[in-house]
């Protein structure tokens, strides 16, 4: 329905920050809910199985033009050229120019992704050089990201309860599995880095 009434999920639209609200107060709902319930297996599905649900609830929506340069610069460094050598709109670069390519936005500009992000993106362009891929990878560490809160908050004897406030916000649902953002590699990372 979304996708009919606008191009992309990231276009100024009032559905867009309805869904946002609409989103944020389910996701409260749930939190809130959730301290209700007994026993870890019942917080666990509570926890996860709304997760798991919002997320493929968003998957569907168009990635943000950032996931058109991670695919394109991870091509490069997985044929060996350097993304901080050029701009992404170098004629000598021609030749590689594809869909993704033509969905760089700054293509005058080099790359401002850091040198691990860039072989992720190489890693990534060599098993799948697709947008569903890269979603479903970064939804994966989305994912990652409330496991490891959920370690912390045991590792501390709290309840797992909490890790809801991140697993059903709005920004991570929409940053990740919405549009595609790297930064849940990073953030998994950190989070279990943490722990």
């Amino acid at each position: 329905m979304y996708g009919q009434l606008v191009e992309r999920f990231d276009t100024h639209h009032w559905l867009r920050y309805g869904l946002f609200a609409a989103m944020g107060m389910l996701g409260l709902l749930l939190t809130f809910l959730l301290p209700a319930l007994r026993g870890k297996r019942a917080g666990w599905l509570y926890l996860t199985l709304p997760a798991i649900l919002l997320r493929l609830a968003v998957f569907p929506s168009a990635p943000s033009d950032d996931s058109n340069r991670y695919l394109w610069e991870g091509r490069l460094v997985s044929e060996g050229i350097s993304p901080y050598a050029t701009t992404a709109n170098d004629a000598s670069l021609a030749p590689l120019r594809d869909v993704y390519w033509e969905g760089i936005n700054h293509k005058d500009k080099r790359t401002a992704y850091p040198p691990l992000a860039q072989l992720l993106f190489a890693l990534i362009a060599q098993i799948a050089y697709a947008p569903w891929f890269l979603k479903l990878l970064i939804v994966l560490a989305d994912l990652a990201v409330i496991a490891g809160i959920v370690a912390i908050l045991q590792q501390r004897g709290q309840a797992i309860a909490w890790a809801a406030f991140y697993a059903y916000n709005p920004l991570s649902l929409v940053a990740y599995a919405g549009e595609a953002h790297f930064d849940a590699f990073f953030l998994a990372a950190a989070v279990w880095a943490v722990w």
